[in-house]
């Protein structure tokens, strides 16, 4: 008896690990690292991927990705080339290659081979519904949805995709639960997570109304500002009191703070002078700070200091081009999946790192996806 199991049902899975973990760390109430557990989840989904047998379905994809991973090998043994030269700490570079082995790559493999995009969207939307439906409940019963204090920067995120997918299906097949869900969830987000969320909520709305018709565009406007109006309430009667990031929103004097990236910033600029053409190695922005939670919060910054000019804008212009084509190909089918990851990929200009950001490597791949002419999208 053969074990298959799609590749669709495998993303679905994959993109919500993170709040699969918070959910399974509260409801289990133990002290154990997310990180952990996380790639623990993502390296099961892979393994069923190989029991399933799912193949490359298209020849083009496949030299595509041979390219991708034969560049991405090449710049990890310069990476630790140059640090060994140079007898900085390897800790971290090996830190980061742990995780971009054990995350990044199983979920890039995964999603740059769904056959379908239809089926993709639908098991995509039953996991966001599931994982927003266990949430809620996790926190009127729990009183949390964290096994942090107060203050989740990663579940923030995590959140947010589950909000934008929701929201997202809402345009598309018009279920005033998706959008319920998404503006519940969102406060969630909010109350636990960064502010970046607000950005890429508010990108997944723009995108959205940009394809949808008037009516649904007024009708989904009115929603949304009844949606800020109960949060501003909300606010009023203390539910946000311990948010980190609805205290910054309304305290004017640090609505504008950066919560330490200006310093970053000012810190790892001098750097990119002295490797300019093929920069300095992957990792090195944490290496500079001394502390793998330290890096530069963008990707354009940590590009110019890790790679350089000269792949710097190689990878900006691959980035431009597949943004380019998705959006002319959104005209054609609606993809909840790939207008949700366009939208988290602004949070890659405040927070995060491209090499070991799961979103940013699952956008590329359902790009490629989107793209090849071949694949079926209903």
């Amino acid at each position: 008896m053969t074990f298959k199991l799609r590749n669709e049902s495998i993303v679905g899975f994959m993109l919500f690990i993170p709040s699969i973990t918070r959910i399974m760390l509260v409801t289990l109430g133990v002290e154990f690292s997310s990180h952990i557990l996380s790639a623990t989840l993502y390296s099961i989904a892979f393994l069923l991927a190989i029991l399933s047998n799912n193949k490359i379905h298209s020849l083009n994809i496949a030299k595509i990705l041979h390219v991708i991973f034969m560049l991405d090998v090449c710049h990890w043994i310069y990476t630790f080339t140059v640090n060994i030269g140079t007898s900085t700490n390897l800790n971290i570079p090996v830190l980061m290659f742990a995780q971009h082995c054990l995350m990044v790559l199983p979920v890039f493999w995964i999603v740059s081979n769904i056959k379908c995009l239809k089926q993709c969207d639908d098991a995509v939307k039953k996991f966001a519904r599931y994982v927003a439906t266990t949430m809620l409940l996790l926190y009127f019963t729990k009183g949390t949805v964290t096994h942090m204090e107060s203050y989740d920067m990663s579940l923030g995120y995590s959140l947010v995709l589950v909000g934008v997918i929701l929201l997202t299906s809402f345009f598309k097949d018009r279920s005033k639960l998706n959008l319920f869900l998404s503006i519940t969830v969102l406060g969630l987000a909010l109350k636990f997570g960064s502010r970046g969320i607000i950005l890429v909520y508010v990108t997944s709305l723009l995108i959205n109304l940009f394809y949808c018709s008037f009516r649904v565009r007024m009708y989904s406007i009115l929603a949304c500002i009844l949606g800020a109006l109960v949060m501003y309430v909300a606010y009023i009667f203390g539910w946000f009191e311990d948010s980190r990031t609805i205290n910054l929103i309304f305290n004017t004097d640090k609505l504008l703070y950066l919560s330490g990236r200006d310093r970053i910033f000012d810190q790892l600029q001098p750097y990119f002078f002295n490797a300019p053409l093929f920069g300095n190695g992957l990792g090195f922005d944490r290496i500079t700070t001394n502390s793998y939670g330290l890096y530069a919060h963008n990707i354009v910054l940590e590009s110019l200091v890790n790679n350089g000019l000269f792949i710097t804008i190689i990878l900006m212009s691959f980035l431009l081009l597949i943004l380019y084509k998705d959006f002319t190909k959104l005209k054609k089918y609606y993809s909840e999946v790939v207008i949700s990851l366009i939208s988290m990929q602004v949070q890659m200009l405040i927070s995060s790192s491209y090499v070991t950001d799961v979103y940013f490597w699952s956008f590329v791949g359902i790009s490629l996806c989107f793209l090849n002419t071949k694949i079926k999208e209903d």
